[in-house]
This record gives structure tokens, C-alpha cells and sequence, in this order.
């Protein structure tokens, strides 16, 4: 790769828990003096057809086996790499896929992202890194959360960075130590309810907002084992179907009111780890920084300063950092920190597939 000036030019590509769509960054970084910096210079998100969607929920059920859906995932997002290039006209040298989740069983010693880096590689002709969960799981980690490393070297003029997405995860530094976990579920459980109210997502939460809390549905949310386990911890979509739904899916209230209250489950679990860390303020990214509602609720239990950036920051700052990530493995540096995941030791994580 070239290395003028200590500047990769890198495409990062995410797709996240809750099916938003393939996010794709083009992104610049830069080493000056150990310090890194990034240049986001052109981003998009595509959309996920039905067919695309139904693809991944029957990867999910069991329909598809692993190895077609892994191979058929690298095409598509091959083609979409390839036009997102063309379209911006850029140049860069290196490819960074989170692909998709699938699977995310930690204790059972897995995590599978469809998306084969081997077929991105060999169609675009370009070096890619992927897979980056297996070898920490394979060091006794977590395999997540991933993107505070980005936290440590891109964003650590704040207290803490907070990710509203499927999932709400935090990082922050304890005694010169970045650590970081899955608070709780976040968008996939607000969006599955408003799948039941026929719409794809609650538009900065107003229905939420009209709704009222139910305060056994919220006890019973507050109740679930994960909001006590310590951290290295981390959720999975499987989890969050089979401990979440069920109870939301019990109470016989209206829609409206199971999104205020699974609202006021989220701002609280939140505000418990802001309260506790005694955290001055946080950088909010993802879909959920956009959920009016949501935002309001969590202010009501703390005083952390919530810092709300730009658009093209909330939505694509998991893309730049899994671009970044994929660039530190490339460059042999360690991408996986042990305080954050529970794994052996720091390390480089993913595979790489070199043209």
C-alpha cells in the first residue's frame, strides 16, 4: 500500500444488527507524531432490498447455509463497493468489511459475519480485512465490542463514546484503561416493535413519546439477567430474541406504550452506567442519536452532557472505524484491546485477503 505522507486511503463497509442497510465510507487517515487523524471524504448507505432482507433473515433462521450465504453476501457487497467507487471517483488501496452478523456466541466460542473478504478481493482486485471477531474469541474474548480502539486513538478528547445502533454500546477509560461493552438492546428492539405498527422505524420517536410506561413491563425489562453481568460482556441478536421479545410480546398494551417503555428501559440502563462512572460527557453516534424521545429520557436520569455531532458522523462512524481497523491490521498494529473484550492479550485481529 502506498504510504505518502503517512496518508491510507481506505473503504470501510458495516452492516449493522438492525438492518438499516450497507454503510460505505471512504475514508483518509493519517499518522503525525503517534497521533491519528481521519478525513471522511464520501459515505453512502444503501438500502436493503426485500430481497436482500429476506437473504438475511433466512441466513438467520437456518434456511441458507453459512458458506452460500457468506459467498453470496461478498458479491453483493462487492457490487456495491464497485459502484460506490465509480460513482465518487476514488481511488484507495484497501478495504475494511465488517460484513454482517449472523451468529454471536461468544461463550459457545463463535461469531460469524457472512461477507467473504476472498470473494470481495478476488472481484475487485483490491486487498481486503475482515472477520474480526474470530481470533479474539479465539484469545477468550468477547469478540466485541470492536469500535473502541477507534475510540482510543480517533475520538479521546471525550469522557465516553456511546453508540445508539441495534445495540447500545459504551467505551470509556478507567485508570488509563479503555474499556467497553453492550449496555443493552437499543434499535432492534424499538424498531421490532414498530414493525408491528407497520412501520420500519419510530421516527425520533414520536410514538414513544405519545405512549405511556408501563411500569411492570419496565420492572420485568430492568429484571433481565444482563443488565447485572459485569463487563467483558456483550449481546447478540439470538439473545436479545429469545430474553426480549418474549416479554414485550406478554403484555397485551398498546404498541405506543411498549415503545415508551422499552424506551425507558434503554435511557435507564444508560444513565445507570453514566451515573456510576461519574462520566463529564459522551459522544453519541448511530440511528438512535436521531430518536428525539430517546435522547430526552436519558437526559431526565443524568447529567453526563450528551454531544451530538454531525450527521455524517452519527451515521457512519462505526464505517470510518471499521475502516481504521482494518488498516491497523494491515499494518501489523494491535486492533483488540484485552480490557475491553476479556481476550489474553492486546492483539491484531481479522483476515486478510491480499491481491
Amino acid at each position: 500500500m502506498s504510504n505518502i505522507n503517512h496518508v491510507f486511503s481506505v473503504v470501510g463497509v458495516m452492516s449493522g444488527t438492525s438492518l438499516d442497510g450497507l454503510d460505505l465510507a471512504h475514508i483518509l487517515f493519517k499518522k503525525s507524531d503517534d497521533i491519528w487523524s481521519f478525513d471522511l471524504k464520501k459515505f453512502e448507505t444503501v438500502t436493503y432490498s426485500r430481497k436482500h432482507l429476506s437473504f438475511l433473515k433466512k441466513t438467520y433462521e437456518g434456511k441458507i447455509d453459512i458458506k452460500s450465504s457468506d459467498i453470496y453476501f461478498g458479491e453483493i457487497i462487492s457490487k456495491y463497493i464497485e459502484r460506490f467507487a465509480i460513482k465518487n471517483q476514488i481511488k484507495y488501496d484497501l478495504i475494511s468489511s465488517h460484513g454482517h452478523t449472523i451468529f454471536h456466541n461468544p461463550g459457545e466460542g463463535f461469531s460469524i459475519q457472512i461477507g467473504s473478504g476472498e470473494v470481495i478481493s478476488r472481484k475487485l482486485s483490491k486487498t481486503v480485512v475482515c472477520n474480526f471477531r474470530q481470533h479474539d474469541i479465539n484469545l477468550g474474548g468477547q469478540g466485541a465490542p470492536l469500535v473502541p480502539v477507534g475510540d482510543e486513538y480517533l475520538f479521546n478528547k471525550f469522557s465516553s463514546c456511546l453508540n445508539l445502533g441495534g445495540i447500545s454500546n459504551i467505551s470509556y477509560k478507567i485508570k488509563s484503561k479503555r474499556i467497553a461493552y453492550d449496555i443493552s438492546p437499543c434499535n432492534i428492539i424499538l424498531n421490532f416493535i414498530s414493525n408491528k405498527m407497520g412501520k420500519k422505524y419510530d421516527r425520533y420517536g414520536k410514538n414513544a413519546a405519545s405512549g405511556n410506561v408501563n411500569s411492570e413491563l419496565l420492572k420485568k425489562l430492568n429484571s433481565i439477567d444482563y443488565c447485572f453481568q459485569s463487563f467483558p460482556k456483550s449481546l447478540s441478536f439470538e439473545y436479545i430474541e429469545k430474553k426480549y421479545f418474549p416479554i414485550i410480546n406478554d403484555f397485551d398494551i398498546s404498541k405506543r406504550d411498549l415503545l415508551a417503555t422499552s424506551s425507558e428501559h434503554i435511557a435507564q440502563q444508560i444513565s445507570i452506567v453514566f451515573n456510576k462512572e461519574k462520566l463529564k460527557n459522551s459522544l453519541l453516534t448511530g440511528g438512535g442519536t436521531f430518536n428525539s424521545n430517546l435522547l430526552k429520557r436519558i437526559r431526565n436520569y443524568t447529567e453526563t452532557e450528551l454531544i451530538i455531532p454531525d450527521n455524517e458522523l452519527i451515521e457512519y462512524k462505526e464505517a470510518i472505524v471499521f475502516g481504521f481497523l482494518g488498516l491497523l491490521k494491515y499494518l501489523n498494529l494491535n486492533n483488540c484491546f484485552s480490557s475491553v473484550t476479556g481476550s489474553s492479550k492486546d492483539h491484531s485481529s481479522g483476515d486478510i485477503y491480499k491481491v
